[in-house]
């Protein structure tokens, strides 16, 4: 099996031991993406509006899709989920299943492609 890590150019930086996506063949290919934001390039900054960040997350996808040879066409499932920004002092695993990682999640979207 071989394990190929994506981070192309056109995608804002990847956290620390982090990938944007991971392929592994074994017969076949299958691409696993990670979570994206609507970060610019930089990986600083971020359009104000959901509609601007919603189009660069697309563009982030197509970037990764394109660096494995694979388009839209060959997403099998999305899920898209909206968060909102933690408020000042709250705890970030308050209300959480132990050992799990904590998220803030207003509502969320699985659609298949």
């Amino acid at each position: 099996m071989t394990v190929i890590l994506h981070n192309p150019p056109g995608v804002f930086p990847p956290y620390r031991c982090y990938a944007h996506a991971t392929e592994v063949s074994a017969g076949s290919r299958t691409l696993y993406i990670s979570g994206l934001n609507g970060f610019h390039v930089d990986g600083k900054t971020m359009p104000e509006s959901f509609e601007e960040q919603a189009e660069l997350i697309w563009q982030h996808l197509g970037a990764i899709l394109k660096s494995a040879g694979m388009g839209v066409g060959n997403l099998v499932s999305l899920r898209i989920i909206w968060q909102t920004p933690r408020r000042r002092g709250e705890r970030a695993d308050e209300g959480q299943t132990p050992g799990l990682p904590p998220s803030r999640v207003d509502r969320g979207v699985l659609a298949a492609a």
